[in-house]
């Protein structure tokens, strides 16, 4: 188990190489789910990594494709 819980929407950034923007791109679009505490939003550990392990396993998209868009969704464990 990682030792923290929940982690910012910048360390996720941080954590994936990306930018800030980009990161609330993907939660915007439902592809990371979050956890919603009043305003702050958190990006659970496990969720982040269960996330990850699903990158690896989709399908890569062809150019010139447009993306499913999924709801918006938080994480349940």
């Amino acid at each position: 188990m990682p030792d923290r819980l929940l982690y910012r929407v910048e360390e996720v950034a941080e954590m994936l190489a990306i930018g800030r923007s980009k990161t609330y791109e993907l939660i915007a679009s439902g592809g990371l789910p979050v956890v919603r505490l009043g305003r702050c939003v958190r990006v659970p550990a496990e969720a982040l990594q269960h996330w990850l392990a699903a990158q690896g396993q989709s399908e890569w998209q062809s150019p010139g494709q447009e993306a499913e868009r999924s709801p918006r969704r938080s994480w349940q464990p």
